[in-house]
């Protein structure tokens, strides 16, 4: 999945809206992200940092219990250094979206 794919995946899930809009101030249209909490500051054209890892540790928080358990172990076998056990203490952002994602089943290879 390219970073963009994995981006608008994870903000679908969130709760976050893609908008278009076209207005003469803004010399056309314009695309952004809505934050869910319709806190406006948050908007923007880009979205949330996929690279964040306080990002990361939000959607992390909206898991459901059942979903932790699944999320650790695909944390685990997307890290396999063959060492730890515990890779929420080191894994990148891009390890955490890949774990997310196949844990939400919205993964593709």
């Amino acid at each position: 999945m390219t970073d963009q794919d994995q981006q608008a995946a994870l903000c679908e899930w969130a709760g976050w809206t893609r908008r278009t809009i076209t207005h003469e101030a803004i010399g056309g249209t314009k695309t952004y992200w809505c934050d869910p909490d319709r806190n406006r500051e948050n908007d923007s054209e880009e979205g949330p940092s996929i690279e964040s890892l306080d990002w990361m540790h939000e959607l992390e928080g909206k898991l459901s219990e059942e979903q932790r358990t699944a999320y650790h172990f695909n944390l685990v076998s997307v890290c396999d250094d063959g060492v730890s056990h515990w890779p929420t203490w080191y894994a990148t952002a891009a390890q955490r979206r890949e774990a997310l994602l196949r844990t939400i089943g919205k993964w593709k290879d």
